[in-house]
């Protein structure tokens, strides 16, 4: 052979990357060599189908991660299990396969049955009322203070699940309307009747407003509150309205300190 091999390589992954040319990458996940060697610090290794590691030929070897590896040489063979009820058929190990005898609840219970199996609102009176229990509930819980909503005084730009969440919803909302199955509140309506509407709805939201303020339940600034609790994210890179150029400033800042000194100065001139 022309080419030696090179330091701590074996006979075997001489013969796969050099003589037969194999990629070095995994047969089976195509992990790299460079990826196996920062996850396991070791390279990959070379697979002999038949288990024979006097085999070298080119059919015979094959190069595997360490996970792959390990999957291969200690796969137990599965065995063709029935249920004794319904005669439902899957792949178990033999050790399952001697302990298991039905498939599901349902199969080990059969007189018993599940009530609310396609039942709806609609159909039975016994989910209405489960139901109304349920919320009841989660009401007091939120009420008493055991229970939090996760999204509490938070943005799109504090929390990327809000984001994500936000830019979903109007999707499917354009969807919808473009399709037809969904129509705006204000539907086959006039514009009198929509500015009476919500005149309504702005004098019950401050009277409602009102009433939390006094109890002291309503935070009126929570994003200040969060700048607050949270000094580095105050700070941020920003991009002038005047001259376009970037500066460090405040979270609301909008101008670069020169332009407003200029500013400044022709006020006082």
């Amino acid at each position: 052979m022309e080419k030696l091999l090179y330091a701590n390589e074996s006979v075997e992954e001489f013969l796969c990357y050099q003589v037969y040319k194999f990629p070095q990458q995994c047969f089976l996940c195509q992990k790299t060599q460079e990826q196996h060697l920062i996850e396991f610090n070791q390279r990959l290794h070379i697979h002999h189908i038949d288990k024979d590691h006097r085999n070298v030929s080119n059919d015979n070897l094959k190069p595997l991660c360490n996970t792959c590896h390990m999957r291969i040489t200690h796969l137990k063979p599965k065995i063709l299990w029935r249920c004794i009820i319904c005669n439902k058929e899957k792949l178990l190990s033999p050790s399952e396969a001697k302990k298991r005898k039905f498939c599901s609840y349902a199969c080990s219970n059969p007189n018993k049955k599940n009530w609310k199996k396609n039942q709806t609102k609609e159909t039975n009176s016994k989910v209405i009322i489960a139901a109304l229990k349920c919320s009841a509930a989660l009401k007091e819980k939120y009420k008493s203070g055991e229970l939090e909503v996760w999204s509490k005084s938070l943005t799109k730009e504090m929390d990327e699940r809000i984001r994500i969440s936000a830019e979903k919803g109007s999707k499917t909302q354009k969807l919808n309307f473009l399709m037809g199955v969904q129509h705006p509140w204000n539907y086959n309506l006039t514009k009198e009747q929509t500015s009476e509407i919500m005149k309504l709805r702005g004098k019950r939201q401050s009277i409602t407003k009102k009433e939390l303020l006094n109890k002291g339940q309503l935070n009126i600034f929570p994003l200040a509150k969060y700048m607050a609790n949270h000094p580095e994210k105050r700070i941020r890179k920003k991009i002038c309205i005047q001259c376009n150029e970037e500066f460090i400033g405040h979270f609301n800042q909008k101008k670069c300190n020169i332009c407003r000194e200029s500013r400044k100065r022709l006020r006082t001139c």
